[in-house]
């Protein structure tokens, strides 16, 4: 350390250049811009972006005439996250067709899972877009040079334009919790008059979202029916789901859940409650195609109970994975994308039935993540959550679940470290290149951080 008249006299000259440095900048501020330290980073500053920033330094009226183009967008049926849960962005814009800006505030989730306020929105009309499907079925359509967060094959985390996109490239997906607050069922009951033609019987109408209540909604999707006239259908050989849906519906609607010929088939009887429930999102299909839009908007509890009743009627466990199926491609890209929140990830597959020619949607819960999903959500089935109980919490393979292309990162961080020999052959393969680096080997790296060189190496890989 400096002897204390050089230290003074250091700090001395180091005050007097940091005075200079602010002063040039005061009176040249748009060169300020040229000193901000971008690369390496996932906010870098794009050349049209400086451009504007200097502008708006340099000079007191500015003018920027550009194409919308030059803004990143998406299609308005993608989700985003919210304060209120997830909503489709085309929902915020009001689904506007043609170019226009509105000034709406609102709260959404930022890249560091943290939310933050959106004070204006843009409506970009129609556009042409791309497509983008990963491996495990997640997709998103926007504009070609709407950017996405990827690691690209040398391993760093970069922003690209759609249409720069490779295969190969690995897009950034989130897993943070988007869960809203509202169990207020917004429903008029003088609907009902012109909604069954007569003066209606009106028993009982839930006020608000319960966590039973999502879950019988989310029976009903699964395993349910509203095609025929004035009824309910639903079918089930679960004695204990018998024994809740009796419950339930007398309890909520004040109707009866009757056997139909005896066997496997259910039926509620009532033309209100049938009006009620197309109201609120499920519509008169046989195999319902989304999720009602109250549930997106709710809280995690919620949430998690509707799935629970998706899960309990139309998935299955095995003691390799966790599925769902269903008819409906739009239900199966809801579905793998509220499983998001629970920070599960899946793999949603088309297939073919060659008997009956239809396609079904099939998700599929791998690995770690079948524990995220028994921890998480759960089967409210007792026959389904034994089984799960009994295959959770077992050394499982995770080649899904791992970060590509850090053999490079990885090779200089062992060679730089203390580890020992023994510890060194932990990260052999992934040097080598027969694996990835899985996230075990990423705690280990965290437990043992002294080992290692506090160097960018580490930083990036955090």
């Amino acid at each position: 350390m400096l002897p204390s008249k050089e230290f003074d006299a250091y700090m001395g000259h180091v005050k007097e250049d940091f005075t200079d440095m602010i002063s040039f900048f005061r009176e040249y501020p748009d060169y300020f811009l040229d000193y901000i330290k971008t690369e390496n980073t996932m906010f870098d500053l794009l050349p049209f972006q400086r451009v504007y920033l200097r502008a708006f330094f340099r000079y007191k009226r500015v003018g920027i005439v550009a194409s919308r183009g030059i803004s990143k967008c998406v299609s308005g049926d993608t989700l985003i996250a919210t304060e209120h849960g997830l909503q489709k962005i085309g929902d915020l814009a009001n689904w506007a067709k043609e170019e226009r800006t509105d000034f709406k505030e609102n709260k959404v989730v930022n890249i560091h899972g943290d939310l933050e306020y959106s004070d204006v929105i843009f409506s970009n009309g129609f556009k042409d877009t791309k497509k983008i499907t990963t491996k495990n079925g997640y997709q998103i359509e926007g504009t070609h040079v709407h950017p996405l967060l990827v690691l690209d094959k040398s391993g760093e985390m970069v922003f690209k334009k759609m249409s720069e996109l490779e295969i190969g490239d690995k897009v950034a997906i989130s897993r943070s919790g988007a869960f809203g607050s509202n169990v207020k069922i917004d429903y008029n009951e003088n609907s009902l008059y012109s909604g069954v033609g007569r003066k209606p019987d009106i028993r009982k109408i839930p006020k608000e979202l319960t966590e039973d209540f999502a879950y019988f909604l989310g029976s009903i999707i699964g395993d349910g029916s509203m095609m025929q006239k004035n009824q309910v259908l639903f079918t089930t050989a679960d004695a204990e789901t018998v024994d809740f849906m009796k419950t339930f519906v007398k309890e909520a609607f004040d109707r009866e859940f009757k056997s139909r010929d005896g066997g496997y088939d259910y039926v509620i009887y009532s033309k209100e409650l049938k009006h009620f429930l197309n109201s609120i999102g499920l519509e008169n299909v046989k195999a319902k195609d989304k999720i009602p839009s109250l549930i997106f908007g709710a809280p995690k509890e919620i949430v998690l109970s509707f799935l629970q009743g998706l899960f309990d009627t139309d998935g299955t466990t095995t003691g390799k994975s966790v599925s769902f199926s269903t008819s409906s491609e739009e239900l199966g890209k809801q579905v793998q994308q509220l499983l998001l929140n629970f920070g599960i990830i899946s793999n949603r597959q088309k297939r073919f039935n060659k008997k009956y020619k239809t396609y079904s949607y099939q998700i599929y819960i791998l690995s770690d993540n079948i524990d995220i999903f028994n921890r998480e959500i759960g089967f409210r089935l007792s026959r389904k959550q034994s089984l799960l109980d009994l295959n959770s919490n077992i050394k499982r393979n995770s080649n899904d679940n791992v970060i590509y292309y850090q053999q490079d990162r990885i090779k200089r961080m062992v060679e730089k470290s203390t580890l020992s020999s023994k510890e060194r052959k932990l990260f052999a393969h992934v040097i080598k290149g027969d694996n990835n680096l899985s996230y075990d080997k990423l705690k280990f790296i965290y437990d043992n951080i002294d080992k290692f060189q506090k160097d960018e190496d580490l930083a990036t890989l955090f």
